[in-house]
């Protein structure tokens, strides 16, 4: 159930439209690029954070989880150097932010696989640690399917410029 309060919209319990969409991508002008989810983008972040963000935070024993991205548009994804087949476009992916913890992302990855490899009420699609060297950051990749139920170990490290 969406729910508004202080001009938030809150997608789950802890987890807001607002979050969920925040960009700082810019055209070629240095004008912020609208980041305005469709109908079913919307639908897909509604049940990203319901039933994979909220669980996460919950079974991290109810620490925040703070997302650096989740959806993006067509034009964001491509001003951030997406994937063009990236399922942040569809709502279907959130990005962890772990700071500059190398550790973090690791026991956030190690506690996603060992907890919910085989839970069918978790079907996680990816699961990448990602690094980008030129701020020292680490994030986990967090993906699901509308079909898929794979959680098999598909993790990858992926390094950026």
């Amino acid at each position: 159930m969406i729910r508004e309060d202080n001009d938030k919209t809150y997608l789950s319990d802890h987890f807001t439209l607002q979050e969920l969409t925040a960009t700082n991508a810019k055209d070629k002008d240095g004008k912020r690029l609208p980041n305005v989810p469709p109908y079913n983008a919307l639908k897909n972040l509604q049940r990203l954070a319901r039933d994979y963000l909220e669980k996460l935070r919950k079974d991290l024993g109810d620490v925040p989880v703070i997302i650096n991205s989740a959806y993006r548009s067509p034009a964001v994804n491509q001003a951030v150097g997406g994937s063009p087949t990236s399922l942040h476009q569809q709502g279907l992916a959130a990005d962890i932010n772990c700071g500059k913890s190398l550790l973090k992302a690791v026991d956030i990855i190690h506690f996603i696989d060992k907890r919910y490899l085989k839970d069918s009420n978790f079907p996680y699609h990816e699961l990448f640690l990602c690094y980008k060297p030129k701020t020292q950051t680490y994030w986990v990749h967090l993906s699901f399917k509308e079909t898929a139920y794979q959680n098999a170990l598909n993790c990858k490290l992926l390094l950026y410029k």
